[in-house]
């Protein structure tokens, strides 16, 4: 309970904070990091994805209702920031430290809640829809019109662990 109470007094201090003292991406980030956003973000560029990562519209509205509900203002056009990572897996305090990678920043765009969603693109005869409602990287539409079915299939797994279409063409 006590620990509950720290953490909403740490959140709160948190939100002043980048209000006052701006830190990489400010609000955003911390709000980015909420939508799940900066988390993808940073598993694409461990993949090796360069440029910045682009918010779905699930995450913009995210990010957005955050951002209000912290007291500022919410996007009027679409931004690209910096943002900080996720510290990386592999230290614990009984190894010392061995294996901490620690944080980085990795750039990503976010639009204004109210933009316009991607119009319907019907897909080819025996082929299946863009899988819009999970998180894609630049590029994935036209790689999917490519995939055979079986490849979309598997993708569609892939997706769905919280892994790449990309990553689903590798072999095993």
């Amino acid at each position: 309970m006590a620990g509950r109470a720290i953490a909403a007094a740490a959140l709160a201090l948190a939100l002043v904070a980048c209000a006052e003292a701006p830190m990489p991406g400010g609000p955003i980030a911390l709000c980015s990091a909420q939508s799940g956003l900066t988390l993808r973000a940073a598993k694409a560029q461990m993949a090796g994805m360069d440029g910045p990562v682009a918010a779905t519209a699930e995450e913009s509205r995210q990010i957005n209702a955050c951002l209000v509900g912290a007291g500022a203002p919410a996007l009027q056009r679409e931004v690209t920031v910096s943002v900080p990572t996720p510290e990386r897996e592999g230290a614990s305090v009984l190894s010392e430290g061995a294996g901490y990678y620690g944080s980085s920043l990795v750039e990503v765009t976010i639009a204004p809640a109210d933009a316009a969603p991607a119009s319907y693109v019907k897909p080819a005869a025996g082929k299946l829809p863009l899988p819009e409602s999970y998180p894609l990287l630049p590029g994935d539409a036209e790689l999917w019109a490519t995939l055979t079915r079986e490849q979309q299939e598997r993708a569609l797994l892939f997706l769905q662990d919280g892994s790449t279409i990309r990553a689903s063409l590798r072999s095993d």
